[in-house]
């Protein structure tokens, strides 16, 4: 992504996702067809508001439909050579048979989240993880805590006992990936950290979500 200054970083987001099973995250949600205004590359996300930014970005994707990384709170995007672009209800925005190198132009507010509210499905601890988060919730006494404690201890607990790797080592007898990282290895790359976080987070009665995107 292009035009950003120097000093200031934009979280991009790219996917969420509610559901987990065993090493995959997945939404099962649809997208709807967003039609281009007038027949021109401009395609309102959400409702226009004031005060808002604008970036130019470039994208080169690696098949004919691929979900867009952006900032938060997309309002509009114009100037995009593509045949279709669709959203579903937690922003994710796919475009469809595109050319090599898209360029395009997102208005965004920056701030303002238009994710769908949170529901009974971002509480959901699957049943063979669940003996981990409950003896993690414990150890930490989060059912003790306020929401603001709870995310704190969270945080402090993975960056004290834990280590970040790209190798994933030990015998992994455990019964799934993640049960390997938690009580084996305490070691692994973003997808254990957020996956484990989001999951302790649920077991602590706090809404999550599993999200993919990069600063």
């Amino acid at each position: 992504f292009q035009n950003y200054t120097a000093g200031n970083a934009y979280l991009l987001h790219s996917s969420t996702y509610t559901g987990f099973s065993v090493s995959n995250w997945f939404s099962g949600l649809g997208f709807e067809s967003i039609e281009s205004a007038d027949d021109k590359p401009f395609w309102q996300i959400n409702p226009h508001v004031i005060p808002n930014q604008k970036m130019t970005f470039y994208f080169r994707p690696s098949r004919e439909n691929a979900v867009l990384s952006l900032p938060s709170g997309v309002l509009s995007l114009s100037e995009m050579k593509v045949a279709a672009c669709r959203k579903n209800v937690m922003q994710s925005v796919r475009i469809e048979d595109i050319p090599s190198l898209v360029k395009g132009v997102v208005t965004y507010t920056g701030n303002l989240s238009y994710d769908a509210p949170p529901s009974d499905r971002d509480l959901l601890v699957p049943e063979n993880e669940l003996p981990a988060m409950i003896k993690i919730a414990e150890e930490l006494a989060l059912d003790t805590m306020s929401d603001r404690e709870i995310l704190d201890t969270i945080q402090d607990y993975f960056l004290t006992d834990y280590t970040y790797s790209l190798t994933l080592k030990g015998k992994q007898d455990q019964k799934t990936p993640l049960q390997n990282f938690l009580n084996v290895t305490k070691s692994g790359h973003c997808e254990f950290f957020a996956t484990a976080t989001a999951l302790l987070l649920r077991q602590a009665k706090i809404p999550a979500r599993y999200a993919t995107g990069y600063m």
